[in-house]
């Protein structure tokens, strides 16, 4: 309930009000987290982007940045914010909130896991390049605004909008550092120590400082709420900062064998020639690459599999060849992607209208209900333009 008292607006709240509260995060957080493909961080995240800023702050301010100077003050930039990806065009990968610390000078990528699975090295690989980088804000910010020009989704423009309004009171972001903040389960603190300690940026001139990465804990954000005054809001954050605790304990309290369980969302593995192997015995079998594209590029393959290797990639040159300069498709008015592409097809729409209108007056009995229509249409879904390059970026599982 809502009550204005002069200037000033009071959030009351009362027995009803919490206990709702609590309930609801109850359902969220244990209730989500046993449901298959449920990711509670999806549905916490928007909430807990609502008190992430000052919690960030009190925690870099902790005895465990004890050495850190001055007082963190931090301010979120955006939620979502997409980091374009290396080498792959528009293609992006996205930071749960990015955030400025505006007495320290430094960028926070702050990304929010709640389960073990959820882990990605590669993906912090991604944000510890960034961190290793001197004044990285300029490439982060042409790639978001090269992101905002090529989608049509009005959210982004929206978010460009938003970005800017925010950075008029930071200044000094163009010169500002890049600092990694993961909020994440107990269990993995050792995942990411490990991924931290074994990496090395792509450039000699790069270098990754002590700081540049930190993971916090769930119990560290109760820790937070427990040493901090108390406001309107106040029993709010407080339950939702105890509920998100439960992610912690259940790991610590698991057995070991049931914390390399979840871990693990496969039945097996098998190696490259193995695989092989069962598909020419017709074994349906679904196969997923340890380490993503990146280890697949990297696999040494020689024999059967260099045969079988090179065998996939001509059948996939075939195979792109034909869709894009023989096959005629219907969302396109029948003719074939590279006319489309280049432009071809209107001109040949053109004359195969006259050819058909022709043929009608020829033979008008055969042509009751008219020719059909050969204007030029936009297709309601993508039609692919299937090339080496686009293949080459977005699926070098099936290239390499």
């Amino acid at each position: 309930m809502v009550v204005s008292g002069g200037e000033k607006v009071h959030l009351m709240t009362t027995e009803a009000d919490e206990s709702f509260w609590s309930k609801l995060l109850a359902h969220i957080v244990e209730g989500g987290r046993r449901t298959p493909k449920f990711q509670v961080e999806r549905a916490i995240g928007p909430i807990l982007g609502f008190f992430l800023p000052k919690a960030i702050s009190e925690l870099l301010n902790s005895e465990r940045h004890a050495h850190r100077k001055g007082q963190s003050n931090v301010v979120t930039l955006a939620a979502e914010f997409p980091l374009r990806k290396p080498g792959t065009g528009y293609q992006s990968t996205n930071i749960d909130w990015l955030m400025y610390d505006t007495s320290s000078n430094e960028l926070l990528l702050v990304e929010l896991k709640t389960e073990i699975a959820s882990f990605q090295g590669d993906q912090l690989e991604t944000y510890l390049e960034l961190a290793a980088t001197a004044n990285p804000w300029k490439g982060m910010k042409e790639g978001f605004d090269n992101i905002c020009k090529v989608t049509k989704s009005p959210k982004y423009r929206y978010a460009g909008k938003q970005l800017r309004e925010v950075l008029d009171n930071c200044p000094d972001v163009e010169n500002a550092r890049v600092r990694v903040v993961y909020l994440a389960p107990k269990a993995t603190a050792a995942a990411f120590d490990e991924a931290v300690k074994k990496f090395k940026p792509s450039k000699p001139t790069s270098a990754l400082a002590s700081d540049s990465a930190v993971c916090f804990f769930f119990e560290d954000l109760a820790r937070f709420a427990n040493g901090t005054a108390k406001d309107d809001l106040a029993p709010y954050r407080d339950k939702l900062f105890s509920a998100l605790t439960a992610l912690d304990r259940d790991l610590d309290e698991s057995t070991e064998e049931l914390t390399e369980a979840s871990k693990k969302n496969y039945r097996g593995r098998l190696s490259l020639d193995e695989v092989l192997r069962n598909c020419k015995e017709d074994k349906s079998i679904l196969v997923g690459f340890a380490g993503g594209s990146k280890a697949l590029a990297q696999h040494n393959s020689t024999g059967q599999s260099r045969s079988a290797l090179n065998a996939a990639r001509q059948f996939a040159d075939q195979l792109m060849a034909w869709y894009n300069h023989e096959h005629r498709h219907s969302e396109i008015s029948y003719v074939t992607p590279d006319d489309r592409h280049q432009g071809r097809d209107i001109d040949i729409l053109v004359n195969r209208r006259q050819v058909y209108e022709q043929a009608r007056q020829n033979h008008p009995e055969r042509w009751i209900k008219g020719t059909r229509n050969w204007s030029r249409k936009t297709p309601s879904t993508s039609t692919l333009y299937a090339s080496k390059r686009w293949a080459n970026q977005t699926n070098k599982s099936l290239i390499y």
